[in-house]
């Protein structure tokens, strides 16, 4: 047995109260404790002196300096490193004749050329216009594949993969478009895997037509394209965040999963870092519980606000990401939405709970003249139709431009202006008239994005640089009310430690709680890319500079002081305003060289980089919450590239690192509000309160970012690589195998605090006046409570295999066949040893000591496959998709429980550390607690199969009709539970729902 007072300290050290508002000064009367005597002071900890009051008007002022600190840093060393960092692929540089891409667009239909399509590399903004004759040429890219995009008036976009040899030149390409995407043929209607944008690691590209085909409400319905997810019902019901290969186990590790990916949009981080639309959570309540209202503070953005008819393609990266890729640890999703010339497009998508509209048009080459486009989305669901008081509400409008070409073609340039708003409700129901309960989350904001890039004439192609300059700025307004039930309590009005005569307030009321903030997000990337040959081997050298920023403007948490929400065990609530949460910023640096070659006769890809965050910057090496050094690799090579040419076997391995957004940083000041003497009289002139406030700040100064380390390796079989005549030359399949660990993950903890609190003794109660009090305390008694306080101490991973398979057609059937899948392991654990808070907080006789226990997790394994048969016949635009999902199994258990403590903390807040023969000793048997007999079962699962249809039609008049039904064979089975009692329903319900898309052809 050992003693000692530093055990876990983020869960059970005392915390020092540290003052961060100007205190309202209330003071009682002399009379009130006899005359000539003063009024008591509070009295804090041993060793602990009394904290100085900040300045009137200027809370937490020292904090508040540090807002500009970076700027300077910032600009300081800018120019010098990013010179230094392109200076090395500038000398590197050698010519390297690459020759060109070319090809012709044809009419599918008539077979004619056709002139002025414009056609460009997918990844970037710009590109040419083919000839009278349908002849296009663009400079060609480093050895691999590549996607052209072909875009012009009256035909649907097309997106083509192609393969760019390491030797000899490139094979011309023959494009065939069509009037409307379902005439075309092959359309692609599922995920590609590995056809992102050139990365090794493991991608999935979902296109526009598979997001038509899928009809989602949202962003976050087009992830069960992905391997191993699972198919759901389109819905806006409740906060939807994103989860690539985590699987659902805690609150904790899925909030950090989610902040972990990153979602950008059009080259720019959407962030969610200043998000602070929280609330304080009750002591009755988990320290992960949500605040009344929608919120993904801690999280990432709410994938609802993205409809899908904004997307034109998007790209997801779950395996080791690029190192252009910043602020991520579980992966990337990376977004474009629409843009270029297009014929006008209204489209209504309807079902159970939810209408949306959205109409859609572009115009101009974006070469010779400018281009524009513009996209606006009105929806209006309800999470229940059996519930029409709750709701959300959603409107969208993108604007697009791109300039014509300048310079003579070598500068090029975009921008795009994005407003949305969305409200997510619950409107007071007519017929409650008693609790008057009512919530609501509105959203609005602007977001402009601007980027371009421009390769030097004189360099032939050899450099580009390009730029990316984005802002946005949201407006949230968090609201609930209810009625609040209580004994007779106190009106605490202090922000600072001190004891001041109190008002009682009323046992009964209306309480309104407004949570306001305005977050603020700037960012800025300058990047160049340098192309060249040495000693055989293709190079493109990458290297740039970053630079974010994040900070709420709002107004904070707003109420009356004499209604404040409910809280309980002394737990104090006060307003606080977000305008004095200092900033986060981070600078970051990184360099990434692609090199492609042969090796020992093998055909050798290899992606490497390296990367350098640095978190609020107090020098170019240095950040206030310090600084991450990130390293990825991805490799790839072809074994044999004359024998299997279409064999490739891939391996990653990466450090990612995210810094933790300003709700965990700076989660705001902590009060208790101590009753030191409560003397409650029928007439209100006699009544006394006396109150002492003390106030804790939970803010994580030396704080940092958590990080992850990926590993992953598998083969590919890309059968269009294989000879002509191959038998497998139409077959794609993908099998990978990955690890990944998180650790120093952030989550709320709950930690105790204790406080020596003076009791009075009154000594007289004169009539019509308020009691006369002794001047020093009858004892002293120590009052135990807890707070909520932000910890790095989750880790969190998963294992498995992801599995993809697309067979070739037949043709006879003009059908083929698509199978996905995944094996999915995820564990999450809190790291901290678990304190018996219950024990001191939840009893009127706190105990002499309290259990501490070792920490504890969730384990999860699932398996699934899907298989596609997907139908085509592009003379009449139809396309027919029926899905079988199976989840073979879906286990979970309870990990690292036990009813032995490895040691407990007493009243006096020391820890004392035990044996694990100490622990199961009878000395020691009031420490056991008590856990139900299932606690460690495992909860397992039967296999679970499902049947999902999906229809596209071209209608004639421009028309195109879809229809999907969900769960076709309604099979919901009722699984009983082996933890626990009762039953749950399986599968999600039948459902079903409709889109018709009209065009308006031949308008310029």
């Amino acid at each position: 047995m050992h003693a000692h007072s530093a055990f876990a300290p983020s869960r059970f050290n005392l915390p020092v109260p540290v003052a961060c508002h100007p205190a309202l000064s209330i003071r009682a009367p002399e009379s009130l404790f006899g005359a000539g005597t003063p009024v008591p002071e509070p009295i804090h900890p041993a060793g602990t002196p009394a904290p100085e009051p900040l300045p009137a008007g200027a809370p937490c002022a020292d904090r508040a300096r540090s807002r500009t600190s970076a700027v300077g840093v910032t600009v300081r060393f800018l120019l010098p490193c990013l010179f230094l960092l392109l200076a090395p692929g500038i000398l590197a540089a050698t010519p390297l004749e690459e020759g060109s891409v070319c090809g012709l667009v044809r009419d599918g239909d008539e077979g004619a050329f056709l002139q002025g399509v414009f056609v460009r590399w997918a990844d970037q903004e710009g590109g040419v216009l083919t000839d009278a004759q349908g002849r296009f040429c663009l400079p060609s890219r480093q050895a691999g594949e590549h996607r052209l995009r072909v875009e012009t008036m009256g035909f649907a976009p097309l997106e083509r993969s192609i393969q760019i040899p390491a030797e000899g030149p490139v094979p011309e390409v023959e494009l065939r478009l069509a009037r409307r995407a379902l005439e075309l043929p092959g359309i692609q209607v599922l995920a590609e895997e590995g056809r992102g944008g050139g990365s090794s690691g493991s991608t999935s590209r979902i296109d526009r037509a598979a997001i038509e085909h899928l009809q989602a409400s949202s962003l976050a319905d087009l992830f069960q394209l992905l391997p191993g997810q699972i198919s759901s019902n389109p819905s806006l019901a409740g906060v939807r965040q994103p989860l690539l290969r985590q699987l659902p186990t805690t609150a904790a590790a899925g909030r950090a999963a989610a902040l972990g990916t990153a979602l950008v949009v059009d080259g720019a981080p959407l962030s969610n870092a200043a998000n602070l639309q929280t609330d304080l959570t009750i002591l009755n309540a988990g320290p992960e519980s949500p605040p009344p209202f929608s919120s993904t503070a801690g999280g990432a953005p709410d994938l609802r606000r993205i409809s899908p008819d904004e997307i034109e393609s998007l790209e997801v990266i779950r395996g080791v990401p690029s190192v252009r890729h910043g602020e991520v640890t579980a992966g990337a999703i990376l977004l474009r939405t629409r843009i270029g010339a297009r014929e006008p497009e209204i489209r209504t998508r309807l079902n159970p709970t939810l209408f949306d509209i959205s109409g859609t048009a572009g115009w101009g080459d974006g070469v010779e003249r400018s281009g524009w486009s513009a996209t606006v989305v009105y929806t209006a669901s309800q999470d229940d139709p059996r519930q029409p008081v709750e709701g959300y509400d959603r409107g969208t409008l993108n604007l697009a431009w791109r300039s014509p070409e300048l310079a003579g073609g070598t500068l090029r340039s975009s921008l795009r202006l994005q407003a949305f708003r969305t409200l997510d409700e619950r409107r007071r129901d007519p017929d409650d008239f008693r609790q008057q309960r009512e919530r609501r989350a509105l959203d609005r904001g602007v977001r402009a994005t601007l980027s371009g890039e421009w390769e030097p004439a004189p360099l032939d192609g050899r450099m580009r640089f390009s730029w990316t300059a984005s802002g946005s700025v949201e407006d949230q307004e968090g609201f609930y009310q209810s009625l609040v039930n209580r004994s007779i309590s106190p009106i605490a009005t202090a922000f600072s430690d001190t004891t001041v005569v109190a008002e009682y307030g009323p046992s009964e009321y209306l309480n309104r709680t407004t949570v306001h903030g305005r977050p603020i997000h700037g960012y800025a990337r300058a990047e160049g890319e340098a192309r060249g040959g040495l000693g055989g081997w293709r190079h493109r050298l990458r290297a740039g500079l970053e630079f974010r920023h994040d900070e709420n403007r709002g107004d904070g948490r707003r109420f009356d002081l004499a209604t404040p929400p409910r809280q309980n065990y002394s737990v104090g609530d006060r307003p606080r305003a977000y305008s004095d949460v200092p900033a986060l910023r981070i600078l970051s640096a990184y360099v990434e060289d692609r090199t492609t070659g042969s090796l020992l006769g093998r055909e050798v890809e290899l992606e490497a980089g390296l990367r350098f965050d640095n978190v609020n910057p107090r020098g170019l090496l240095s950040g206030q919450f310090g600084t991450e050094l990130q390293p990825r690799a991805n490799l790839q090579v072809i074994p044999a590239p004359d024998a299997l040419p279409a064999l490739a076997l891939r391996f990653g391995a990466g450090r990612l690192a995210k810094a933790p957004p300003l709700a965990y940083l700076f989660p705001g000041p902590r009060y208790f509000d101590l009753v030191n003497l409560n003397y409650y009289h029928p007439d209100p002139a006699q009544r006394l309160l006396i109150l002492t406030t003390r106030v804790v700040d939970p803010s994580n100064e030396g704080a940092r970012s958590f990080t992850t380390r990926k590993v992953e390796g598998g083969l590919s079989w890309r059968g269009a690589r294989s000879p002509v005549g191959h038998p497998l030359r139409g077959v794609d399949a993908h099998l990978t195998l990955f690890h990944e660990r998180t650790r120093g993950a952030y989550g709320w903890d709950r930690a105790l605090v204790s406080f020596p609190v003076q009791r009075f003794q009154v000594l007289e109660t004169p009539a019509g006046q308020p009691p006369v009090v002794a001047p020093d305390p009858a004892r002293v008694d120590t009052f135990f409570t807890a707070y909520d306080v932000p910890a790095p101490t989750w880790a969190y991973g998963t294992r498995g295999l992801e599995l993809t398979l697309d067979l070739p057609e037949w043709t006879a059937a003009r059908t083929s066949l698509s199978l996905t899948g995944g094996w999915f392991r995820s564990r999450a654990r809190n790291e901290a040893p678990t304190v018996d808070t219950w024990a001191f907080v939840g009893s009127s006789r706190p105990p002499e000591r309290a259990g501490v226990y070792p920490s504890s997790g969730t384990r999860r394994e699932r398996a699934t496959t899907t298989l596609h048969l997907i139908h085509r016949v592009p003379e009449v635009g139809l396309v027919v998709t029926g899905s079988i999902q199976t989840v073979w199994w879906d286990r979970d258990r309870a990990t690292g429980i036990t009813p032995y403590p490895e040691g407990f903390v007493d009243r006096a807040a020391r820890v004392t550390s035990l044996t694990p023969e100490e622990a199961r000793s009878e000395a020691f048997r009031d420490l056991r607690r008590t856990l139900p007999e299932t606690a460690g079962v495992e909860e397992r699962r039967p296999p679970l199969p499902m049947m999902n249809l999906r229809l596209s039609k071209a209608l004639p008049a421009g028309l195109e009709l879809s229809f999907f039904l969900n769960n076709a064979l309604s099979h919901r089975p009722l699984h009983e539970r082996r933890r626990g009692t009762g039953f749950e329903r399986r599968n999600p319900p039948l459902f079903f729902g409709a889109e018709v898309t009209g065009r308006v052809g031949g308008w310029r």
